[in-house]
């Protein structure tokens, strides 16, 4: 009999790392706003004007620009040249509310936020002009580091 509880005892131990592995909390879903933070490289960007005449559209794979997003809400660009190397280009806000993003980068030019993953960051700008009407602008990022 004893033998027999001895068993059972060491069956319990070894499926127990199974039961306690199954009954884990899934975390699949990160915080939005803390998976914005750190640093992305712009990979290609592109902007959309429709025209009478048709739609001019421009569409660049890049990797001269980086935009570093800090906790504290604000972000810095910064963009690569042979003689400098990295260095900061523009500075700005940035705030999560409500399910979406604004990010604010001069007075007037706020972006939002399309497509957040952990590896990539699609954001959107739409501007009104005079002269070309209604634009798109369009950048996509990979994130480098957190």
């Amino acid at each position: 009999m004893k033998k027999i509880n001895f068993l059972g005892w060491i069956a319990l131990l070894l499926l127990l790392p199974v039961g306690v592995a199954s009954c884990s909390k899934d975390n699949d879903e990160e915080d939005p706003a803390a998976m914005l933070v750190g640093t992305w490289e712009c990979v290609s960007y592109s902007f959309q004007f429709p025209k009478k005449e048709g739609v001019i559209t421009e569409h660049e794979e890049v990797h001269d620009a980086r935009t570093m997003f800090n906790q504290d809400g604000t972000f810095i660009v910064f963009v690569y040249d042979y003689e400098l190397g990295w260095y900061p280009n523009g500075l700005g806000t940035w705030s999560y509310n409500n399910g979406g993003f604004a990010i604010q980068y001069g007075p007037n030019e706020i972006w939002t936020v399309t497509t957040l993953t952990s590896s990539r960051l699609i954001m959107e700008y739409i501007k009104e002009t005079d002269m070309l009407g209604t634009g798109y602008y369009i950048h996509e990022y990979r994130k480098i580091s957190n």
